[in-house]
């Protein structure tokens, strides 16, 4: 090699060097300096949470985990029963204690985005395919309410509802969760209620109804109704998640006809409003309610991109095994009976085989 070549290189090497020393400087005294606010907010699991910053992470206060539903004891962090090192703690000059936020949602195997330009941490539910050949009915109501505001058929009186809770009490049926599927041989009576659109009474009345029988129920949420007008708010949807009895679910961003969207929009649809769940309930949504129930192959595929199972309005039982992007169901208007609410239970939990579904 050339000497004019070989000064060359051990100039650049050199250089590479002094670069790389100063590069870990000023990283180490940027990782012991002071913290202070960063004057931003992160959602995670849910709930809002400022930060501190050093220049180089974000860091949240260990005060502040409680309301996310995390357990700290000395240095071992618990969520939904897992357990985690979370390493050393850094102390402000006041002696609180902060954890960096993107270690921890780690050490949980959270996932992470942006929604409306705040980053959120949310819980990923773990699935695995179900027992095929179980039979499930699924059910489906919307509103809640004795005052009709809308649509009359779409809300169930209080009482009706109170009546069907409470017969499925006595008579050992069990309300699951759509990830309940995945050890459906649990339960020998399973049915799952459902509730489309996510209407503000879906708290102020159904919540109450479900704690007093301990039932759970799935609300299929319109993203960006959040907030919206006889819609749940943001701090309803986490206070319905955080019950434990209700888990909230996509009902698509717009609630537009999907099977009509050209893939740009759809891709669109189905992101913004896992997004939208997501930061708002704190866990990750699997499962999407078609709305008007109709959806085209084109409009499955892409739901199972982004989710596991995919509910429509086609009247009958649902039987485990079968395409988990068609889900039958079982609608609940004002006008049904509570016999008819009985005789549509009967099958819960019984073998079948596998059915033909129509698209």
């Amino acid at each position: 090699m050339p000497q004019k070549k070989r000064r060359k290189r051990t100039a650049l090497l050199v250089l590479a060097g002094i670069l790389a020393a100063l590069a870990l400087t000023a990283g180490a005294l940027l990782l012991f300096a002071p913290l202070r606010p960063s004057g931003r907010q992160v959602l995670l699991c849910g709930a809002p949470v400022s930060t501190m910053t050093n220049g180089l992470r974000a860091y949240v206060c260990t005060d502040a985990l409680p309301d996310c539903g995390i357990r700290l004891e000395g240095t071992t962090a618990e969520l939904d029963g897992v357990r985690a090192d979370v390493g050393a703690l850094l102390r402000d000059q006041d002696g609180k204690q902060y954890l960096p936020v993107r270690s921890l949602a780690r050490k949980f195997s959270l996932a992470w985005g942006l929604w409306n330009g705040q980053q959120y941490y949310a819980r990923r539910v773990s699935l695995s395919e179900p027992k095929a050949g179980v039979q499930v009915p699924v059910f489906m109501y919307h509103a809640v309410g004795d005052d009709c505001w809308g649509e009359e058929s779409l809300f169930v009186r209080p009482a009706e509802l109170e009546a069907q809770l409470q017969y499925l009490q006595e008579n050992g049926y069990e309300t699951i969760f759509f990830e309940d599927l995945s050890h459906i041989e649990q339960y020998e009576k399973p049915v799952i209620l459902t509730f489309d659109d996510g209407y503000d009474d879906n708290y102020t009345l159904l919540l109450p109804l479900l704690e007093k029988y301990q039932m759970k129920a799935t609300i299929f949420m319109i993203g960006r109704d959040i907030g919206g007008n006889r819609k749940l708010t943001q701090e309803q949807v986490l206070a319905l998640t955080r019950s434990g009895l209700v888990s909230i679910q996509s009902h698509g961003w717009s609630h537009h006809e999907m099977e009509t969207m050209k893939r740009p929009e759809l891709l669109k649809e189905m992101f913004r409003s896992r997004n939208a769940i997501a930061a708002a309930s704190g866990r990750v949504p699997y499962a999407v309610s078609y709305p008007n129930g109709r959806s085209s192959e084109r409009t499955r595929k892409i739901a199972g991109w982004f989710y596991t199972y995919g509910i429509r309005t086609f009247e009958g039982v649902y039987v485990t095994g079968s395409d988990s992007m068609l889900i039958e169901r079982i609608a609940v208007k004002r006008d049904t009976t509570l016999e008819a609410f009985q005789a549509a239970c009967q099958s819960a939990g019984q073998p079948t085989a596998l059915p033909q579904q129509t698209p």
